[in-house]
């Protein structure tokens, strides 16, 4: 046994004990996940907010967006693809099951205008700013 290695992938030379570190690190990530679950990128002016967010493997049709005022919400759920009979799984690095995330917009959202799309696992919300919460300019009179 070569004493250069990581000690974690010593893990992996002890069978039983490997199944139970890699089963442990799965079950870390998932949590992980699942709290800042989907990704998103988020781009803003003074009117609109464009956000994208990788949510891969789901049907579109159940995707749940809400917003209220400032607060966004994205929910959904991700399938797991079901194992054969005779299989176990290698690795399991993916999301699988539901999610759900709340963000706080810089502004509130006009709803009647916000469009989401869906491509390629990305989903894509724009959205815009509500007339009545948008910066006004206050004229100054000269007297």
């Amino acid at each position: 046994m070569s004493y250069n290695r990581h000690p974690i992938s010593l893990f992996h030379d002890f069978g039983l004990l490997g199944n139970l570190f890699n089963e442990a690190n799965r079950t870390y990530e998932k949590s992980r996940a699942s709290s800042g679950y989907p990704k998103v990128n988020a781009y803003s002016n003074e009117n609109t907010l464009a956000l994208t967010a990788e949510i891969p493997g789901v049907d579109p049709k159940t995707i749940d967006i809400s917003v209220e005022g400032n607060k966004l919400g994205i929910a959904g759920d991700i399938p797991s693809r079901v194992k054969g009979e005779n299989e176990s799984y290698h690795r399991g690095e993916r999301f699988i099951g539901k999610f759900q995330r709340e963000l706080t917009l810089p502004f509130n959202v006009d709803v009647s205008s916000a469009s989401a799309s869906y491509l390629n696992g990305i989903l894509t919300l724009n959205l815009a700013r509500r007339e009545e919460d948008k910066p006004k300019k206050i004229e100054v009179k000269v007297s």
